[in-house]
């Protein structure tokens, strides 16, 4: 069991958005999996947010050192 990290810069896509739900599907109990976007997308973060929370996932975000902000999920 892996944990899974995705990178969705320089902008989230509608492609990004349809991989991750295929991804959530398969994860296990307590797996993790964190998406990186840039800083100027996070107003744009809640719709990866709400496939977190429909598919039963703990998350929270940070901001990073430079342009990044991150979104880290565990599945329950």
């Amino acid at each position: 069991m892996a944990d899974i990290l995705l990178d969705f810069r320089p902008r989230i896509t509608a492609s990004n958005i349809n991989n991750l739900k295929k991804i959530v599907n398969d994860l296990e109990v307590g797996q993790q999996l964190s998406v990186t976007i840039e800083r100027t997308e996070a107003h744009h973060a809640d719709r990866i947010l709400n496939i977190f929370k429909n598919n039963n996932f703990k998350y929270c975000t940070k901001g990073g050192h430079k342009n990044e902000y991150y979104i880290i999920g565990t599945r329950n």
